[in-house]
């Protein structure tokens, strides 16, 4: 089974930027008491889907930002 770095390669920038992504969404989801797990099933999305390591499936980002604003409201 390929992994999603190897469907949609991407370059040094892109990583760097997908890095910064996981570290926020981590933050936001541990200020929230949220699990992985959870965040997965509230996005609706696999959380053992090892093709989706590295880097979140871009149709999940939107929502987990929705799931997450409690925490990045001021």
């Amino acid at each position: 089974m390929m992994t999603w770095t190897e469907i949609v390669p991407i370059g040094k920038d892109e990583k760097a930027f997908f890095v910064q992504l996981g570290a926020r969404i981590a933050r936001l989801r541990k200020q929230q008491h949220i699990t992985q797990v959870q965040l997965a099933e509230l996005l609706n999305v696999p959380a053992d889907d090892q093709r989706l390591r590295g880097r979140p499936p871009p149709h999940a980002v939107p929502g987990a930002m929705i799931c997450l604003a409690p925490a990045i409201a001021p």
